[in-house]
């Protein structure tokens, strides 16, 4: 089992809804980070990830948003628990 490095913390990781994001976000969890999972239109993968993330025993939370609006890079810190 990897060190719980990120124990306590939480992660927005955007684009998580597929590649390189959910890899990340998978990692982060692994790590002992809780998830934001920041999706454009990947919603079913956005989910799959949320559930590989809730794998690890940590919280996730699958947000649609473009973060280049700043609407909704508030709408993704506001559901970061």
């Amino acid at each position: 089992m990897t060190e719980q490095r990120l124990s306590n913390k939480i992660a927005i990781v955007t684009g998580a809804g597929s590649g390189i994001g959910q890899s990340i976000a998978v990692r982060l969890a692994q790590e002992g980070a809780d998830v934001v999972v920041d999706y454009v239109g990947h919603a079913d993968g956005a989910e799959d990830t949320k559930k590989q993330v809730e794998a690890f025993g940590r919280r996730a939370v699958a947000v649609q948003g473009d973060i280049s609006k700043l609407s909704d890079v508030q709408a993704l810190v506001d559901q970061a628990w």
